[in-house]
């Protein structure tokens, strides 16, 4: 069973890092053999074109059965202003999922330009592409999560078959990070969960593969967090089976 500790930032219990620096450090070496590369397109004057921001993470490091290469590409209305990106206009994001050991194709997973993904990886201006997890290889699975922000990739087995799955964050909100899911199928394919996706939203703070189950903690409020328990029936059919609104001030597990 794993059981991520989150820390939530509320009115009540605000909390400020002093080692930020020290922290951003440690996962640049950690990340050493993630590769970037970065690019601006900037259209020509009077043109009908939009400015494009575009960077490349390739991760090795998130499972042991496959690579990730992702593209992500901003599109701008207005000039490109590296620390607003949230002032663009749309995001579009690309995955290209190379078998380990023969480097074949696997799959790849196109997610078509949405409104801006508020997220450190797809905000940060040196194009840093450390906001990654995985609970496979246990790649930076010891960050502090805060605000239920895992992070802007998440590889983790989430449906217990045994094959690792992929979650994309596509938007920041106040009671965390929503996420699109993408299960691996007997095929080595990355089909999109509607379930998880639509109803689930959050990445799970805890995955049970006992009990085949998912539990999310979310912010409900400045002294709340609300916890729902997801279960894969026997037909492989996900369910809810429980949703709970708990006080923080009597519950420090919830309070960093």
């Amino acid at each position: 069973m794993k059981k991520i500790t989150i820390t939530f930032i509320t009115l009540a219990f605000f909390a400020i890092s002093c080692n930020q620096a020290t922290s951003r450090q440690a996962e640049t070496a950690k990340n050493e053999t993630v590769a970037t590369n970065c690019e601006i397109q900037q259209s020509e004057e009077n043109s009908n074109l939009q400015d494009r921001f575009i960077f490349h993470c390739k991760f090795t490091e998130l499972s042991h059965q496959f690579d990730i290469e992702m593209t992500v590409e901003h599109f701008f209305d207005e000039p490109v202003n590296f620390h607003y990106f949230w002032r663009g206009d749309s995001v579009a994001v690309t995955l290209l999922i190379w078998e380990k050991e023969t480097r074949n194709l696997l799959d790849s997973i196109v997610i078509n330009p949405v409104r801006v993904m508020l997220s450190p990886l797809f905000l940060y201006e040196d194009c840093n592409c450390s906001d990654a997890i995985s609970f496979s290889t246990g790649f930076n699975a010891d960050k502090k999560i805060i605000d239920s922000h895992f992070g802007s990739i998440v590889v983790a087995d989430l449906n217990f078959d045994g094959k690792d799955d992929i979650a994309i964050i596509y938007e920041l909100a106040n009671g965390g990070s929503f996420y699109i899911f993408f299960i691996q199928n007997e095929h080595n394919q990355f089909v999109k969960d509607e379930f998880l996706t639509e109803r689930m939203m959050f990445f799970p703070t805890e995955i049970d593969p006992e009990n085949r189950r998912l539990t999310t903690v979310t912010r409900a409020g400045v002294r709340w967090v609300g916890e729902r328990v997801f279960e894969l029936d026997a037909r492989s059919q996900w369910q809810q089976i429980s949703h709970e609104i708990l006080d923080v001030l009597y519950d420090p597990e919830y309070v960093g």
